[in-house]
């Protein structure tokens, strides 16, 4: 299980994504958004999160930092539009 402070610092690497297509098999600590985007699919630990997260049809803004819960992953996503930087 990682630490908080190891969720912030990305100790297993970071990728830079700006594709539309999808993201999966992922083991993602967390996300930060580098360009407004929108996400058409979100799951972590397998499991979607659109609906329970109030992703749907929403413009994450730039900057925002998205973590996950210790001991939780991001497992796949697909961005609509814009950047992230996935912190492994």
């Amino acid at each position: 299980m990682s630490t908080a402070l190891e969720k912030i610092s990305g100790n297993g690497g970071f990728y830079a994504n700006a594709g539309t297509g999808a993201r999966t098999g992922l083991q993602v600590e967390s996300l930060v958004v580098m360009t407004d985007c929108v996400f058409t699919a979100f799951a972590i630990g397998g499991v979607n999160q659109m609906t329970l997260k109030n992703l749907t049809g929403t413009t994450i803004n730039a900057g925002t930092y998205l973590p996950t819960n210790p001991g939780e992953k991001i497992t796949a996503y697909t961005l609509a539009s814009g950047s992230v930087i996935e912190y492994q």
